[in-house]
């Protein structure tokens, strides 16, 4: 996909988008805010929150495991590089929900960094990869378990 094709949906009014579009432009949104906090606990709930909408078909999922597992595959290729991926998403949602259910502030700065990289070059793919083709949140998911699944 080229950056004609991205130009071309983000020119678009909201009305024209699909319903992935339409979901990817909200959580984007919603990240873009997390990039701009200096707090960590502040930027993971906001990337975890917008990562959930793009990522979770419903409330009866999993988080963590589907957020996770979801994002490596969407990704990475190889087995090594999806585990790092699955054990940086998994350390960061440990230190958000410490702050979210415990008020407890404090991690691995460099597991949380690693996570946030991950989150960025996922939200990286989707404006480039999936933003112009795909219709619904469903698709979406549904490719990247076709990839999981292959």
């Amino acid at each position: 996909m080229g950056w004609s094709e991205l130009d071309a949906v983000l020119r678009k009014s909201e009305g024209e988008w699909t319903q992935f579009q339409e979901q990817a432009m909200r959580s984007i949104t919603l990240y873009s805010r997390a990039i701009t906090k200096f707090d960590q606990s502040e930027r993971l709930i906001y990337t975890f929150t917008a990562l959930e909408g793009m990522l979770l078909r419903d409330q009866s999922e999993s988080i963590a495991q589907n957020i996770a597992d979801r994002m490596a595959f969407a990704l990475e290729k190889g087995m090594e590089e999806r585990l790092a991926v699955v054990a940086a998403v998994r350390a960061a949602y440990e230190v958000r929900s410490k702050f979210i259910h415990h008020l407890q502030h404090g991690s691995d700065a460099n597991e949380v960094s690693q996570f946030l990289i991950h989150a960025w070059m996922f939200f990286v793919r989707v404006l480039t990869a999936w933003l112009p083709h795909a219709q619904t949140k469903s698709e979406f998911i549904g490719e990247i378990e076709a990839v999981k699944y292959s």
